[in-house]
């Protein structure tokens, strides 16, 4: 007998090391949970799993059970389920039998990758600061040319301006990029070849200063008040900036507000520098609102042009600014009226093809709309050019039929 229990002993103990081995052995973690309960009721409920070394990662317990970490980002322990994660793609992450979420720890954890285009946004701007600033500096008029200016003002409004104010001697402070003066109870500012009545200092200067401005001075208030507008009003975008989503769902009006809405201070001021040197002669042939019209068209196809590109990409939603499409209708327009005409910035002749490539240059360097894509922004400048059909039906009709392309590339070729 005592050879027959000492046998049977020996054989339960063999057994017990196979079904050991076989839970340790089966990778799945069903399987492997069987397994181990059959041995503890062979054993009579005792563990036979090794230990495990401790999780560093792994939350920290104690008598009364498993608590999950504190809340972090702001978040409540009970919004952790189901919290979406960055780079998860809207997907929600489910939490584990504690409730702790480990890929929101390690998201928390690893650090967030830059955007590819931060670095360039920071010297972008600057270096279109620059082109300006050089601009405003080999351009900036003389004081001969205040003079000219009150003259051509005094004849022309004349009968609206007191003689006290007319026979006044006019206050100038100059400075590299340009020049301030001060007569008629009129703010004047020299810039870019040119004096220009920037602002009224009393109610009785209104009725000599609204009829004198030009379509570049009122398009450079209009885009200027639409960045105001979008830097103060949260969620502007969605009544203001052109996008496929807004055009979907009615806001129509978007593709005429983009156009007066810039992205930014820089992308206002280099619209509004190409305005002041465009608009005056292109004014000269079509007439102020006239002018003013065209800006609006050209804007409005833009962002008709860019919107529709989004579509394709899954960028429905990205508001767009199409003030540089705008002004590239103005230029292509001008090229189109007074092709040999160059661009007069001061002392200097500007070929009109030139000067357009250097709006393109410009545009790459001030308009920091989100998520800037190629395929947009081509779309926007083509749009925008579209307005020449508007005067040149002919140029059209040549294009379609295939006539004229090659007399359309000895054009570009002599404009620039």
């Amino acid at each position: 007998m005592a050879t027959t229990s000492g046998s049977s002993s020996a054989m339960v103990t063999l057994w017990l090391m196979v079904l050991s081995l076989l839970t340790l052995a089966v990778p799945a973690s069903s399987e492997r949970r069987t397994l181990r309960s059959v041995v503890r009721r062979v054993r009579g409920g005792s563990d036979l799993d090794y230990p495990i070394p401790p999780n560093p990662f792994a939350p920290a317990h104690d008598k009364d059970g498993p608590k999950p970490p504190p809340p972090k980002l702001g978040y409540a322990a009970s919004e952790m389920d189901g919290l979406t994660l960055p780079g998860g793609e809207g997907e929600s992450r489910s939490a584990g039998p504690t409730g702790y979420h480990a890929a929101a720890d390690a998201a928390e954890t690893t650090p967030a990758r830059p955007a590819r285009h931060s670095k360039q946004s920071r010297w972008r701007p600057l270096l279109c600061l620059g082109l300006i600033a050089a601009g405003c500096a080999l351009s900036r008029p003389a004081d001969t040319g205040l003079l000219t200016a009150l003259d051509a003002h005094h004849e022309r409004y004349g009968a609206l301006i007191p003689a006290l104010l007319r026979d006044a001697e006019a206050l100038v402070r100059e400075s590299p990029l340009g020049s301030v003066a001060l007569h008629s109870d009129l703010i004047w500012v020299g810039v870019l070849g040119a004096w220009l009545p920037v602002a009224p200092l009393s109610a009785a200067a209104l009725r000599h200063w609204l009829p004198s401005l030009g379509a570049a001075q009122l398009l450079a208030y209009a885009t200027l008040a639409g960045y105001l507008l979008r830097r103060t009003i949260p969620g502007s975008e969605a009544f203001l900036a052109a996008s496929f989503r807004n055009s979907r769902r009615g806001r129509l009006w978007t593709l005429f507000t983009a156009a007066f809405s810039p992205a930014g201070l820089v992308h206002w001021l280099h619209a509004a520098a190409l305005l002041l040197v465009v608009a005056p002669s292109l004014e000269t042939q079509l007439g102020t609102w006239r002018t003013i019209a065209a800006f609006a068209t050209a804007g409005a196809s833009a962002a008709l042009a860019a919107s529709v590109a989004q579509a394709p990409f899954a960028r429905s939603s990205s508001g767009r600014a199409s003030t540089s499409g705008a002004l590239m209708g103005l230029i292509a327009l001008r090229a189109s009226l007074l092709p040999t005409t160059p661009v007069r910035v001061g002392d200097y002749d500007v070929a009109i093809g030139r000067f357009l490539l250097l709006h393109l240059a410009m545009e790459l360097l001030s308009n920091p709309s989100p998520r800037p894509r190629g395929a947009e922004r081509f779309a926007g400048m083509l749009g925008g050019a579209a307005v020449v059909g508007m005067h040149n039906p002919q140029l059209w009709r040549e294009l379609l039929t295939g006539a004229g392309w090659g007399r359309l590339a000895d054009y570009m070729r002599g404009l620039v």
